[in-house]
């Protein structure tokens, strides 16, 4: 699982961030709507692990953390794992911890383009 430092950046910011984010598209959320599931997607695969016949996909899961700001984020990925073949029967293998710091750079990294972007007469709600 991989961390952020506490940012100090909007709850709302942080939401659309994370869902630019997961291109693969979300899944599904937790009840609190804190908790983003992601469809499942291809990962490069190891050549002896294709020749095996294994296939292997990954599922991103990330998870804000904190009552107010600042706010922290954490990305995790999870490769899973199964016979060519069946489609249906997946297992979790290992987490890739490489894909999981990728994806928490691409969501920091879009929210310091937005608020660099931000603009102080549009960006102002007065309630």
């Amino acid at each position: 699982m991989q961390s952020s430092e506490p940012t100090n950046y909007a709850l709302t910011s942080i939401f659309s961030a994370i869902e630019k984010a997961m291109s693969m598209g979300i899944q599904g959320y937790s009840q609190n709507h804190r908790e983003f599931y992601s469809r499942p997607f291809l990962v490069k695969q190891d050549e002896k692990v294709m020749k095996s016949g294994l296939r292997e996909r990954g599922i991103a899961k990330v998870v804000v953390l904190g009552e107010s700001r600042p706010y922290t984020i954490e990305t995790q990925v999870v490769v899973e794992r199964n016979r060519a073949g069946d489609a249906s029967d997946y297992s979790k293998d290992r987490y890739d911890h490489r894909l999981a710091k990728k994806l928490l750079t691409s969501i920091l990294s879009i929210l310091d383009k937005r608020e660099h972007n931000k603009n102080a007469i549009d960006d102002f709600r007065p309630f």
